[in-house]
């Protein structure tokens, strides 16, 4: 019996290191030489300054973390991940019994395309992805707002990893 759990674990073991011609990403089945994307800092027609250098940097981050392609310099890359911020709402979100707004939220949505960075083919589009956070007024609403930032930053790049992961969808 042991011999037989032992066996199990090395070709799971075995399977594990030496995978199966699979992998996670909109790159095709057995294209593992494909697997190079740059991001360049977003565009931000939004007017709303700042969140675009902090939105692609939390792109960047997410799909280094999801390790699906390696982030490379744009003469490096197989692949090319453009984004427009084209959108950002300031929302009340709750309020209190004196109908005086307490919790606000903010949203941002930005435009997504992937081109091949040889040919500039591009290889898919979609026409939103967000981002969203709440926070509660504090004494400063510029200052409460930014500290909201982060959050959204980090919902967003979520949704932007997941369309890459799925091909744009």
């Amino acid at each position: 019996m042991k011999k037989l759990v032992l066996a199990f674990c090395l070709i799971a073991c075995i399977g594990t290191l030496t995978g199966c011609g699979y992998q996670v990403g909109s790159i095709k089945v057995g294209d593992t030489d494909k697997r190079k994307l740059h991001v360049p800092v977003f565009k931000n027609t939004t007017g709303k300054y700042g969140i675009e250098g902090q939105a692609t940097a939390a792109v960047i981050d997410r799909l280094m973390v999801d390790g699906g392609y390696q982030i490379v310099g744009a003469k490096d890359a197989d692949y090319i991940l453009e984004g427009d911020i084209i959108e950002y709402r300031r929302e009340a979100n709750t309020f209190n019994n004196q109908d005086v707004t307490n919790e606000f939220r903010i949203t941002f949505i930005a435009k997504l395309q992937m081109r091949d960075a040889k040919t500039g083919e591009i290889i898919w589009r979609t026409s939103k992805a967000y981002g969203e956070s709440n926070y509660v007024l504090g004494s400063s609403q510029q200052e409460s707002e930014r500290v909201a930032w982060p959050s959204a930053m980090q919902n967003f790049a979520r949704d932007v990893s997941e369309k890459v992961t799925d091909g744009g969808w």
